[in-house]
Order: structure tokens, then C-alpha cells, then sequence
């Protein structure tokens, strides 16, 4: 499927949910609950110990109504052969109460453990960035809440991913991420995701979710506890981006009680998937065999840099340690900045050379940079050019050389890095929430393991922060 083809079906399935949600139905009578309102949900795992990876961040910006028709309200009640409110009293145990539909927009992005790095670890997350189009249905049944939520969008360059974090990087003077160039490419994305939440009392419940589709294909089931000021088992505010819920702004009980909520929650819970759009699917491409272990970021780089040095260059060697270094981190390393003291040692050797000018000093500077502009470009190319042609290398391990410096530029280009998902994943989210008649906020942090095979020795778990606020209008 080509790109205009993705765009074009993808432009399409968009319009179709938004006309079926966007259309008004009839009030019922004696409807006198107002159930619009907004909602924005900011999830990033700067909201705690600053980290950068995996999960990252994500955006979702959402309105709710009681009064749209929406695709996922109509295939779940026919589903479940659910009833309107008016039929109540004939159909008990499947009447709606409540109905809430809503329309979104959401972006999520991923990154690997490593943003400095202009290549990607094999056993490390790809760098994906997902943008989609959500419609999604909440009511209240005799026994529990349900919810549904049909997802379109797009994973790949065109959700704008790395042009979103590389201006909140630049804008807060952060260290830019570097390998966004071996991102998971642009695939269409759908998904149908369903809760239904099973209250024991007001202050537990089970939930069970389900995903079908290619955005990721899942079943999660977890226990949900809280404590504090509660009025309804029937009032649970969503969770999280990836666990939206029922928005929470609206009531049951009596309008003349105190509106107000406010509680701590706990909320473990695992994930079963099968599937997942932003890890790829497959292991990482390729094995990497070709290239040895001087290419293998599973291997510490000092002692690739060795390896370098008395293998493939000789003991002998004409080139100084800054040359040795450049070589290497362009051929091998994927020009990956060095850290702050190797750079610091390398630049102070240069400019203590006396016949080091200033103009060699910008070249070396530029190919140790972590800077990706084009205009650093040509700047890299003469600073190696000139590396090779002042060395003594002899003639066949230059041919190597520089045969093994295209294959790697080739190989950086072209590959997309992938990986496979893990089959059970473990959470846990806790916080706060604060509701009150027009008004509810939620903050909340989650630890997760990965949801993919790690290998190395990468962090295996993740913390982030979810800010969530809704109004009622």
C-alpha cells in the first residue's frame, strides 16, 4: 500500500466517525442533567524522576456529551442487546442510564531507553509516534460501566512525533532525541477497544478491558481500590490516555447531596497482548552479524574502541587518539555523541596541538557533535576525508574501511528498528482525584515493566505522571 493510498483511506475512515458522532439526538424527557464537557489528559514521564523513554508522552483532548449519537454507543448496545433508559422497568438487568458519547484527539510517543544515540540498541524500543482519531460510548448498566472506543489514526512520520518532541525539547533547552530517522514507518492504524467495570462496592471494582486491531490487540484485567469521600459505585473516573473510561463529571445521586468526591486510589492490573503497532513485531533488522561485534551496542563501547584500535587499525597506527575516535564513532557507532568527559579529554587534546588550527577544530568538533543538521553534514565528510588521506593506513584496511563506513551508512538509513512485544506486561497506577459538579482532576503516576523483550542491560521498568482535567459546561 502506498503512501497516498494510507493517507486517502486513512482521511476517510476519519470523516465517517466524526459524521456518525457528531450528530445530535433527541433528548429524553425529563433530561435534566447537562452531561457536555471537556476533558485533557497529560501523561509524560517528566511528571516525576525525569526520564526520557519508552512511553514518553502522550496528549489527549477530549469532549463528551449526552446528547451525540456515536458508532460505538450503537454496535454496543446492539452487541449486548442493550435497552434505552426508557425501558427500564421492562428490561432492568440491560437498561443504559447515563449515556455519555465523546470524540477525541490523541498523540502518544515512544522512545528507546537511549535518545542520545543516533542508532538504536537491538533489545531496546523503537522510536514510534502515533496520532489518532477516537470515538467512544459510556453508560451505566444495572451491574457495571461500560465503555467502548473505536480508534483511527496513523503510526510513522506523518503523526508528527518527532517534530512535536523536538520542539518541547528545544523549547525547554532539553538534549534532542537523535535517532528519530529509524522510527517505525507509516502504517494506518484502527483499533475497537471495551471496558466493563464490575463495582463490589463503591470503593472496589474489577475492571476488564479488551483490544482488537492492529494499534494493539490486548486483554487487561486489574483491581481497583479507593479511599476517601465517595458517593456512587457508579462514578470511576478514567485512568489514563491508554484507559480513558468514562469521563466522571456526571452523576446519579441525589442533586440536593454534597457533589464534592475526593480519594486515593491503587490500581494494579496486567496486560496480556498480542500485538502492538509501535514495537514493529519482529526482532530487530538486521542480526547485525555482518558487522561484527565492533557494531554491536550490546557491547560497551570502550571495548569496541579497543577492539578497533588494535584489530582493524594496527598498534602502529599514524592516526592520534582524536582521529582513532572519529573513525570509529563514524563507522561504528553511528556518529553517537561521546559522553561529556570523552568529549571534554578529546577536545582539549586538539587545541593543545600546536598546529592544530581553528578550522580543523570545527571539523572534529562537528563529527563528535550530537548535532543532525544537514549543514553538519559536509562538515563530518571532510573532517573524516581528512583523517583517512593524512593516516598511514595501509591501502587494504583503508578499502576496508571505507567499504564498511558505506554499508553503514547504508544500513542507517534504510533499516527500521523493531522489536518484539512481551506477552504479559505488569502496572501499577496510583493518585488522586477531585470531583466536584462541574469540575474533576486527576493525578496519578504509573509503574510499568516493559511491554517488550529487553536485552542488555536497559532499564526494565518505567515511571510516568498522568494530569488529567475535565469541566462540565
Amino acid at each position: 500500500m502506498n503512501y497516498l493510498n494510507i493517507n486517502k483511506s486513512l482521511i476517510f475512515f476519519i470523516n465517517f466517525i466524526l459524521l456518525f458522532t457528531l450528530i445530535p439526538k433527541s433528548l429524553k424527557a425529563g433530561d435534566e442533567i447537562n452531561r457536555d464537557f471537556i476533558r485533557v489528559i497529560s501523561e509524560n514521564d517528566s511528571y516525576g524522576p525525569f526520564t526520557d523513554r519508552y512511553y514518553t508522552s502522550g496528549n489527549r483532548f477530549e469532549y463528551f456529551s449526552g446528547d451525540l449519537f456515536s458508532l460505538p454507543g450503537y454496535f454496543t448496545n446492539k452487541l449486548f442487546n442493550l435497552k434505552p433508559e426508557e425501558h427500564c422497568e421492562k428490561y432492568a438487568n440491560y437498561c443504559t442510564k447515563l449515556e455519555t458519547s465523546g470524540i477525541s484527539l490523541n498523540q502518544l510517543i515512544y522512545t528507546p531507553a537511549n535518545v542520545g544515540g543516533k542508532d538504536v540498541y537491538r533489545g531496546d524500543r523503537p522510536y514510534a509516534g502515533v496520532f489518532y482519531l477516537s470515538s467512544s460510548y459510556s453508560t451505566v448498566l444495572k451491574n457495571g460501566i461500560l465503555y467502548s472506543e473505536w480508534k483511527a489514526g496513523i503510526v510513522g512520520p506523518n503523526s508528527q512525533g518527532e517534530r512535536f518532541q523536538g520542539a518541547i525539547h528545544r523549547f525547554f533547552s532539553f538534549n534532542e532525541p537523535v535517532g528519530w530517522n529509524h522510527q517505525i514507518k507509516n502504517k494506518p492504524a484502527a483499533n475497537f477497544d471495551t471496558q466493563y467495570i464490575s463495582p463490589i462496592t463503591k470503593n472496589i471494582a474489577i475492571h476488564n478491558t479488551l483490544g482488537l486491531g492492529n494499534l494493539d490487540l490486548y486483554y487487561r484485567f486489574g483491581l481497583y481500590l479507593r479511599f476517601g469521600k465517595v458517593h456512587s459505585k457508579n462514578t470511576f473516573t478514567g485512568l489514563s490516555i491508554r484507559d480513558p473510561g468514562q469521563g466522571g463529571v456526571y452523576r446519579e445521586y441525589p442533586i440536593e447531596s454534597d457533589d464534592s468526591e475526593y480519594y486515593f486510589f491503587i490500581y494494579p492490573y496486567f496486560k496480556y497482548q498480542g500485538y502492538n503497532i509501535t514495537l514493529g513485531n519482529t526482532d530487530s533488522y538486521p542480526d547485525w552479524n555482518t558487522r561484527g561485534i565492533l557494531s554491536d551496542k550490546n557491547f560497551e563501547e570502550k571495548d569496541r574502541l579497543l577492539l578497533f584500535k588494535y584489530g582493524l587499525l594496527s598498534r602502529n597506527s599514524s592516526l592520534d587518539p582524536v582521529q582513532e575516535y572519529l573513525l570509529f564513532n563514524s563507522y561504528f557507532n553511528n556518529f553517537s555523541p561521546p559522553d561529556e568527559k570523552r568529549a571534554r579529554v578529546l577536545l582539549e587534546y586538539l587545541t593543545n596541538k600546536e598546529d592544530f588550527d581553528d578550522f580543523n577544530i570545527l571539523l572534529y568538533y562537528n563529527l563528535i557533535s550530537p548535532r543532525t543538521n544537514i549543514e553538519y553534514g559536509y562538515s563530518k565528510f571532510l573532517a573524516l576525508k581528512k583523517s583517512l588521506t593524512e593516516s598511514n593506513i595501509d591501502p587494504e584496511k583503508y578499502n576496508l574501511i571505507y567499504l564498511l563506513a558505506y554499508l553503514n551508512g547504508e544500513f542507517d538509513y534504510k533499516k527500521e528498528f523493531t522489536t518484539k512485544p512481551k506477552k504479559f506486561q505488569g502496572i501499577l497506577q496510583s493518585g488522586f482525584v477531585i470531583k466536584s459538579e462541574n469540575f474533576f482532576g486527576v493525578i496519578s503516576w504509573q509503574l510499568t515493566s516493559t511491554d517488550f523483550y529487553v536485552r542488555g542491560d536497559i532499564p526494565k521498568f518505567h515511571l510516568f505522571g498522568t494530569v488529567q482535567l475535565g469541566i462540565r459546561f
